[in-house]
């Protein structure tokens, strides 16, 4: 028997994710897998004084020369992101939570970029990665912020959800 599966991303660009999943449930055949590969972290990507300070910390062992563009972390206030992008980050954190009200999730798996995002969005064009020391830095940064997360003391902004219609709900759905 053939399973068919659907991978959808940029979820947290959509304003009304419960219904786009309610339709995505009422498409999918019984044993079909539904995977999103998206953006779950903080709503507008407001990240917590937490988030922040910790990458900050980490920026300030970081050369200038690989953070000139933006020297320090900073949240981008909501009408910044409403002025450059009125649909970036709308969900969000929200996704996650509505999709398990509505699928059975079979695999949750973190993908980082809490630390990674703000502290390289702007600055990833000045590391040459066939440079040893540019490298490690990347590196270095992106275990510690695995290690933080698999820790429980920052949240992965970044996952691969694997789910499947959930009996109950597919039931009322598909009446």
């Amino acid at each position: 028997m053939e399973t068919r599966t659907n991978t959808v991303y940029a979820f947290h660009h959509i304003k009304n994710v419960e219904e786009l999943l309610i339709n995505f449930l009422k498409s999918m055949t019984d044993d079909a897998i539904f995977i999103m590969y998206d953006y779950f972290g903080p709503v507008r990507m407001q990240w917590d004084h937490r988030v922040i300070d910790i990458a900050n910390s980490l920026m300030r062992r970081i050369p200038l020369s690989l953070r000139e563009k933006l020297p320090e972390v900073q949240r981008t206030g909501i009408y910044e992101f409403l002025r450059c992008d009125p649909s970036e980050g709308v969900s969000g954190g929200n996704v996650l939570e509505i999709a398990k009200s509505i699928f059975e999730v079979v695999e949750e798996i973190n993908m980082g970029s809490t630390l990674g995002h703000p502290m390289f969005a702007y600055n990833a064009s000045l590391f040459d990665m066939n440079n040893v020391g540019d490298r490690s830095i990347a590196e270095i940064v992106i275990e510690f912020e695995s290690i933080l997360v698999e820790e429980g003391i920052i949240q992965s902004d970044i996952k691969l959800v694997i789910c499947r219609a959930r009996a109950d709900v597919s039931l009322f759905y598909k009446q």
